[in-house]
């Protein structure tokens, strides 16, 4: 039994027989003992406080897991922590085995692999079922050109609000997902940016600007001239 399981298996079978269970670390009325105990030690095991130039190491009881939402893609978990005296989001995608650690890029969890999740699983954009706060807009179609690919890859991308959004480009023969953000530069004239990352792939990927101040049909990106992985995208139809 791995050791997220052991204690969510000891809860379980002690919640017959005693009013509530005890989880280490704080977490808000709403969030679930057991997730929440997830949650304390994915953030261990994947991420890190700096202080004076220092890394921290995170231990599961110094993370408050203050409540959870459902993000932009399917499967997707946005929780509210505090550790120490910082507030930060953690993002993680149960069935893909992937995390990530405040603004930074999605990696693949030891702990929900071990799980039995999958990391080569394909990330696809949630369709939002009830208007709320985030204000979630439609899902566009990708269609991209990568280097080292000879096929057209297909993807999708939606806005969030609309400064920020999210980008996912699917690789071909069980190879994963590759996942980004898309938002506004300071100066919006230049036009939306975009930032992509494939968490099984070595980390490979690109971000460069779309030369356009909004998502629809006919707006193409691609990598900056730097980039080693030149990637160009065309946005589709809805999907």
């Amino acid at each position: 039994m791995n050791k997220i399981a052991k204690p969510i298996a000891l809860c379980t079978a002690l919640a017959g027989m005693l009013t509530g269970c005890a989880v280490p670390g704080a977490f808000g009325d709403k969030v679930a003992p057991l997730e929440a105990r997830l949650i304390q030690q994915l953030v261990s095991e994947s991420c890190v406080l700096s202080r004076n130039y220092k890394k921290i190491q995170i231990q599961p009881d110094d993370v408050r897991v203050e409540g959870i939402r459902h993000g932009s893609f399917e499967g997707e978990h946005i929780a509210y922590i505090g550790v120490s005296n910082s507030n930060m989001n953690f993002k993680y995608i149960r069935h893909a085995a992937l995390v990530a650690c405040d603004s930074g890029y999605y990696v693949p969890s030891p702990t929900l692999i071990e799980m039995g999740n999958d990391p080569y699983a394909h990330v696809k954009h949630r369709h939002a079922e009830v208007p709320n706060t985030f204000e979630y807009k439609d899902i566009y179609k990708l269609s991209v050109q990568w280097d080292g690919y000879d096929e057209e890859l297909n993807g999708s991308i939606r806005m969030i609000g609309n400064s920020r959004g999210t980008i996912v480009v699917h690789l071909p023969n069980g190879q994963g997902s590759c996942i980004g953000a898309v938002w506004t530069p300071p100066k919006i004239s230049y036009g939306l940016s975009w930032t992509i990352r494939c968490p099984m792939k070595q980390a490979a990927g690109g971000s460069g600007p779309t030369h356009a101040q909004a998502i629809n049909p006919g707006v193409t990106g691609e990598s900056n001239p730097g980039n080693s992985n030149q990637i160009s995208f065309v946005v589709g139809e809805l999907e």
